[in-house]
């Protein structure tokens, strides 16, 4: 009797442990599915590096998609026009008496047989491939500039929201300040109303930050070809790093073998002295068709000469906005250090009376002011960095814009 009274005990003991055991199983998966839901909501923010953002905005590029395409179209062009080439001199070899018996008319737009025969079709394509290749290389630059930029304007948002955060904090803590003191009789209803109108303009400015940074990110999600809706975190900074003294002749001269402009220019002199020979030696001097050649291979050399002269001017103009940019940074940086200094008296004279609230809160928005603008600086300084380093390298594409 008592092992089987020991053994239904086991046994209720048993079961009764079996809802607590499923309350437990199913209070561990509860936790699991908030845990994965945690974990995706962190994977929803896309953190970017200004390397990422880069990449990034390259690999969405239809541009670059395009120019990929192209070039693969030109490929096979070459190919074509080669056989072509080679049929057209066996044609142009027949004899006079086969034209006929083939009902061909020889003489019927001869130039462009001529053209074929020489191999300017092939040149003309080569050419295209070139232009398409050298295009590719400043598109990349474009959109390595445009990413950064778009990256740079987000951060000088963040960093304005900042210090307008910091700011409205401070109009709040001299509002309450001004009010309790107006209260109690130590001062004025003015100082009261200059601590109301300090913090609704203190308010208004934060907000107009917030609005701008959520602009600035739809922005830079434009250029990066993401959606407006993914949240990404931007993890670089921008540095402040100085340049390093430049030889611009050597800049100059480094841009005129680099720039992808004059490359261009000069394959398209090249194929105009192909087709400028070709019908020279089909007209004579009198005819108009001969002064049109002549006139468009003036033309191509003047704009390939011309193209040495913009390079220099792009690559002068580019230096001295970089030392305009650093020069400006630099003053910037005094002119935050006066500003903190100010705050610093401005407060000390406040607390004996020495100065009003309304000088303390000139004197922080002053600083705040001081320290957005060397930030804005800065992203200027980087940018016309880059845009000196292009300028001195492939260049950006026509149409590219100014950044």
């Amino acid at each position: 009797m008592n092992k089987k009274l020991i053994l239904g005990l086991v046994l209720m003991m048993l079961i009764s442990s079996i809802p607590v055991l499923g309350m437990e199983t199913t209070t561990e998966s509860a936790l699991t599915e908030e845990e994965n839901q945690e974990e995706a909501s962190e994977e929803e923010v896309l953190q970017l590096t200004i390397e990422d953002a880069v990449q990034l905005a390259i690999e969405n590029s239809w541009d670059i998609q395009t120019l990929d395409r192209n070039i693969r179209d030109v490929n096979e062009a070459i190919g074509e026009q080669k056989d072509l080439q080679d049929d057209m001199e066996a044609l142009l070899k027949l004899p006079l008496v086969m034209y006929d018996m083939m009902e061909i008319d020889i003489t019927d737009d001869f130039i462009s047989k001529l053209l074929i025969k020489r191999g300017y079709g092939i040149k003309a394509a080569e050419n295209n491939k070139l232009i398409l290749e050298e295009t590719k290389k400043q598109t990349l630059e474009a959109l390595e500039i445009g990413a950064k930029s778009a990256y740079y304007q987000v951060l000088i948002a963040e960093k304005t929201l900042q210090l307008q955060d910091q700011l409205l904090k401070k109009a709040i803590q001299h509002k309450n300040i001004a009010n309790i003191k107006y209260i109690n009789g130590v001062s004025t209803k003015l100082v009261k109303l200059q601590a109301d109108s300090a913090y609704i303009s203190a308010k208004s400015d934060y907000q107009d930050a917030e609005d701008t940074l959520k602009i600035k990110y739809l922005e830079l999600n434009n250029t990066l070809g993401l959606d407006f809706e993914r949240d990404v975190e931007l993890v670089s900074q921008v540095g402040y790093e100085p340049t390093e003294e430049i030889d611009l002749q050597t800049s100059i001269q480094a841009a005129l073998e680099n720039r992808s402009d004059i490359k261009k220019l000069e394959a398209e002199l090249e194929l105009q002295k192909e087709e400028t020979g070709a019908y020279k030696s089909y007209y004579t001097p009198a005819l108009q068709q001969y002064k049109d050649a002549e006139e468009k291979l003036l033309e191509a050399e003047y704009a390939y000469q011309q193209s040495f002269k913009d390079v220099e001017l792009d690559v002068r103009t580019r230096y001295l906005e970089l030392v305009k940019a650093e020069r400006a940074l630099n003053n910037m940086t005094e002119s935050v250090a006066i500003a903190r200094e100010s705050v610093r008296v401005s407060e000390l004279f406040y607390e004996y009376d020495l100065a009003t609230l309304t000088d303390v809160i000139d004197a922080q928005t002053g600083l705040s002011q001081a320290e957005i603008g060397k930030y804005q600086l800065l992203i200027s300084y980087n940018i016309a960095k880059m845009m000196f380093e292009n300028a001195c390298d492939v260049g950006l594409p026509s149409g590219g814009g100014s950044f």
